[in-house]
């Protein structure tokens, strides 16, 4: 078959250049060094234009070999991701970040986010599992104090990369990644400074691609308020609060617990009301006779404005509920509910 023709020579040619990675690595080759690695994507871009216009055009084919082709790409895919992989501090780590992730299947995914966070194959396939243990995540961050600037930002791109590639209606893959990026840059000390804002912007990405990833972080912040401090704002200002979310009853709870439970001035009280400021209140972008959020979330939270108000009598809160208020659309008036 011409696929696994193409997937051989591919295979041979990404080999073929990849031992210069090996015997290049003085920083004189730094450049040279540069263009294998461009070589090396596009060659894999080639073949995966190549894998995903056979696999839609023979969507009626042999399942069996529709698998195996899988399998045999994800295997090339692999193999490539770990040679550029092995070009440390010669800035070929640039080119990770644009591998075509969303040919690859979501286990190959799972295997490669493995191994870009622990430099091993690792063993079994349980990859879920195996990441969720804590001590591979303080091994993660402790990998990460020990690379550059450059190639921390290379790496943590790669990985949200990643999680936008795949479907919106895969869950678990970018809720991983997110957690990841998340813990390291904003939570653990060691590496919070060096990669913070890069984290934040990242994680923004990723919840533009799946934005029930702040229904997440909003949980999160039940226990992490306290690590974070003010900076919970600063994260969730880089999340699009106000494109394509819609805050559920769950983070309603939580939003409201914020609010009355906490003092003005405090870390909760002030991501609550940052968050009310930046939800999008007024028309739908794509439908211009549509209010973006439920006309009955408007109504729930002026109800929870006047509540607050009521409990507290701040003027600290006061301005910002005032504010708040004029947003709202408490009547229909010839607009339509966004349901």
């Amino acid at each position: 078959m011409r696929i696994l023709r193409l997937l051989a020579f591919a295979t041979r040619l990404v080999r073929l250049l990849g031992v210069a990675f090996d015997s290049l690595q003085q920083m004189r080759y730094k450049l040279f060094v540069q263009m294998i690695g461009r070589t090396i994507r596009q060659t894999v871009h080639f073949v995966s234009d190549h894998w995903l216009c056979y696999k839609h055009g023979h969507v009626h084919d042999d399942a069996f070999s529709l698998r195996r082709l899988a399998v045999e790409f994800d295997a090339f895919f692999f193999r490539t991701l770990m040679s550029i992989r092995s070009a440390h501090q010669l800035g070929a780590w640039q080119f990770l970040a644009d591998l075509p992730y969303g040919s690859i299947s979501e286990e190959m995914s799972w295997k490669i986010f493995w191994y870009l966070l622990h430099s091993s194959e690792g063993g079994g396939v349980d990859w879920r599992e195996r990441l969720r243990d804590e001590d591979r995540k303080t091994a993660f961050a402790n990998c990460l104090t020990c690379l550059g600037q450059s190639e921390t930002v290379f790496l943590l791109t790669t990985l949200a990369n990643m999680a936008t590639a795949r479907d919106g209606s895969e869950t678990d893959f970018p809720e991983a990644v997110a957690l990841q990026i998340y813990e390291v840059s904003q939570l653990v000390s060691s590496t919070r400074e060096m990669c913070g804002k890069t984290g934040r912007d990242l994680l923004g990405i990723i919840a533009g691609k799946h934005p029930r990833l702040i229904s997440m972080f909003l949980s999160r912040m039940k226990t992490d308020v306290d690590r974070l401090g003010m900076a919970c704002v600063y994260l969730f200002k880089a999340l699009p609060v106000s494109r394509g979310w819609i805050p559920s009853p769950i983070d309603m709870n939580i939003i409201r617990e914020f609010l009355l439970s906490h003092a003005p001035s405090s870390a909760p009280h002030s991501l609550a009301r940052s968050i009310l400021s930046d939800l999008n209140w007024s028309l739908s972008k794509d439908d211009r006779a549509h209010l973006a959020l439920p006309l009955s979330l408007h109504r729930d939270v002026a109800t929870l404005l006047i509540e607050v108000e009521t409990v507290l009598a701040s003027p600290e809160y006061t301005g910002t509920g005032i504010d708040l208020l004029a947003k709202l659309n408490l009547y229909r008036s010839g607009i339509s509910d966004c349901c």
